[in-house]
């Protein structure tokens, strides 16, 4: 038996299997195409939005995961196909009245829009075609929650979280990461502050100014695309410092030690401070000078090709590590992205999802195909299909031993960033995180499978340059952990004179950032935030503030009843 992969930990720390609205790394595949119609009698074609979804998940879903929903429920997909621009889209099928059967909601602003229209299908009117939902506890709380807090004035169950259950101890999803045999080549320095990762990085540039691919390097990369009331790369810099820019709100700093939340637009706002960051990597020539205008493909392009010194996530950088890996040879890791930790940062933890991460699904009520759309989420929804989606056909990608214990294969090994990825590509996130425990003992997602693993040869450099045997034991001991809660996903429906507001600021927001990194000197930098302070409050800053600091503390309160 030809094993590859057993172990644990994959590479020093695991990427949390789940994501956050700013997380769109994850390239889908498996979707392709214009939207068509099957031909096929005997199999029924339903509609999907999924608003977190890949930009490249559109059109029939094909590959083994389709064919195992096709053997299962006589069903297939079509998804419409989704983009950045995902809440004018929606807007957009709305006001046309082509709305699919099933919609993926990125967050509650968007689904409180179908809520008050009275659009979205009562789960519980349809509860004997739902036994995976419904039956046993597994979504107890997740589903307790949305029909109390998201259920309209029924109190209905219209919103089915995604991505529940207990995250892994070992879990960090941002962490700051640099490439390791450049950091080497420039001594391992000690780094202290965030801004300490500048003179490192450009140190490091000079060591290895071009990359293996032949192109120039670059010290940061940034995208534009997935910005959203504030810039995504800036905010994703605050889960550095326990410091939630993206769950709660854009607008809004949540620090998760303190437990407090204020704008983004304080003068001593760690957003400007994540600011003041890329503007002087853009004066000192580290920045990627595609970055306003680049997609975010073409971004992940360049960190698969490890074309760039620093990242915020391991996510980000999972592709190149593991093609880094060598299949063939996998202790003999060459070289790959590895977490280099400031001295005053917190870590931040996502905490378990009891109730879901803030994304759901939905059934349009007037769809002629609510029946099979029931099937489809019962299907989605089981634990069963859950794991074969994670881990792919059993015998073709992973296997067990003597002991009954799972392991992937040499094909699976290969294969994760190929053929496997199609049973999630499509939804990204499961309605259970990977590490949901089965019946047998073990773990939904490959990921989290515990065995014989070894660790690579880079691992074994990296965790004896920290003194620990993994990232998650140095963080613990050095006590740089920021533990989240539950309270940033319980965001209320927003008010609608609130929402034109946030709008408003946001559009502001996101121009003045932008032109603030690329301002000529710090003069310009300051009186471009000067000018979006002034502007932002004259159109209810303070008021939006205000909104959010009394929600987080209702939050709070209420998030005690379902940790």
């Amino acid at each position: 038996m030809d094993v590859i992969v057993k172990g644990k930990r994959l590479f020093l720390v695991r990427c949390l299997i789940m994501t956050i609205s700013l997380a769109a790394l994850f390239t889908g595949g498996g979707c392709s195409g214009s939207i068509e119609t099957s031909q096929d009698s005997e199999v029924s074609s339903i509609t999907a939005y999924v608003q977190w979804a890949a930009t490249t998940t559109f059109g029939t879903w094909k590959g083994w995961a389709a064919e195992r929903l096709s053997e299962d429920t006589g069903l297939q997909v079509d998804f419409y196909p989704a983009g950045s621009q995902t809440e004018n889209q929606l807007k957009q099928y709305m006001a046309s009245g082509t709305l699919p059967d099933i919609i993926g909601f990125e967050g509650v602003e968007q689904a409180q829009i179908f809520i008050d229209a009275g659009l979205l299908l009562p789960f519980r009117d349809y509860e004997e075609s739902l036994p995976s939902i419904f039956s046993g506890t597994l979504y107890d709380k997740a589903v307790t929650y949305s029909e109390n807090y998201l259920g309209g004035e029924s109190n209905s169950l219209l919103l089915m979280p995604v991505a529940v259950g207990w995250v892994d101890e070992d879990d960090f999803t941002y962490l700051p990461m640099l490439r390791w045999q450049s950091f080497e080549a420039v001594g391992k320095p000690v780094i202290d502050t965030l801004e300490d990762y500048l003179d490192i990085v450009e140190e490091m540039i000079k060591v290895t100014p071009i990359s293996s691919n032949g192109e120039k390097m670059y010290g940061f990369s940034l995208s534009g695309e997935w910005d959203k009331y504030a810039l995504a790369d800036a905010a994703a810099l605050g889960y550095l410092y326990g410091i939630d820019i993206v769950r709660f709100s854009p607008l809004m700093e949540t620090d998760l030690e303190a437990k407090t939340t204020n704008s983004i637009l304080r003068e001593d706002s760690f957003y400007k401070k994540a600011l003041a960051f890329y503007f002087e990597a853009n004066q000192r020539g580290l920045l990627d000078p595609d970055s306003r205008n680049q997609t975010s493909r073409n971004q992940e392009k360049k960190y698969e090709q490890g074309q760039v010194m620093f990242a915020y996530s391991c996510e980000m950088v999972k592709m190149y590590n593991e093609s880094a890996s060598e299949v063939a040879g996998y202790l003999r890791q060459p070289d790959g992205y590895v977490p280099i930790v400031a001295r005053d940062m917190m870590i931040y933890k996502v905490s378990n999802q009891t109730i879901g991460n803030n994304q759901y699904f939905g059934i349009i009520n007037s769809s002629d195909k609510v029946n099979e759309a029931c099937s489809f989420l019962n299907w989605y929804y089981a634990p069963e299909t859950q794991r074969f989606l994670y881990n792919g056909p059993y015998g073709e990608y992973w296997e067990t031993d003597d002991n009954g214990e799972p392991f992937m294969n040499r094909t699976g090994w290969e294969q994760r960033n190929g053929k496997l990825k199609e049973g999630v590509a499509a939804f990204r996130d499961m309605g259970l995180l990977g590490t949901y425990v089965m019946e047998d003992g073990y773990s939904l997602s490959y990921q989290y499978w515990d065995a014989s693993g070894t660790h690579t040869k880079l691992d074994e450099e990296v965790n004896s340059f920290l003194g620990a045997d993994s990232i998650s034991d140095y963080l613990k001991d050095n006590g740089q952990i920021a533990e989240s809660t539950i309270a940033v996903n319980m965001l209320p429906s927003i008010p609608t004179d609130v929402g034109k507001k946030i709008s408003q600021v946001g559009n502001l927001v996101c121009s003045a950032s932008w032109e603030m990194i690329y301002a000529s000197d710090a003069e310009e930098f300051e009186r471009i935030w000067e000018t979006l302070c002034t502007q932002a409050g004259e159109l209810g800053m303070d008021e939006i503030e205000t909104f959010y600091q009394t929600a987080w503390k209702q939050a709070l309160k209420r998030s005690k009843s379902y940790e």
